[in-house]
């Protein structure tokens, strides 16, 4: 079991909602699912050079309590900054995920 005393971190999963535009058409926006509590238990920020610049990554993982509905589909936002889901992890079936996210950018 997760310890309470060590879900610090908020975070928001959001899922991609598709609602019709103005003309009829369809629009994907980002809409908020849940706000969760979270253990912040690794991040890696790194910058590379490219040929436009210096891009910086920004690796998280954070451990929050088991939710089935999670997919890779959804994102992550925390502290304001909205963060791509690339794994999800299960150490303990029906009773942890471990979702490491990534950022691209500033």
């Amino acid at each position: 079991m997760i310890r309470a005393g060590k879900l610090v971190h908020p975070i928001g999963i959001e899922r991609v909602t598709v609602t019709a535009g103005d003309a009829g058409e369809p629009v994907e926006t980002w809409a908020s699912v849940a706000t969760v509590r979270a253990e912040m238990i690794e991040r890696k920020i790194v910058e590379s050079a490219t040929d436009h610049g210096t891009q910086t990554t920004t690796d998280i993982a954070f451990r929050i309590r088991y939710f089935a509905w999670i997919s890779l589909a959804d994102r992550i936002v925390y502290a304001g900054r909205s963060y791509d889901l690339v794994e999800i992890e299960e150490p303990r079936a029906g009773r942890e995920l471990v979702l490491k996210v990534r950022r691209i950018g500033p």
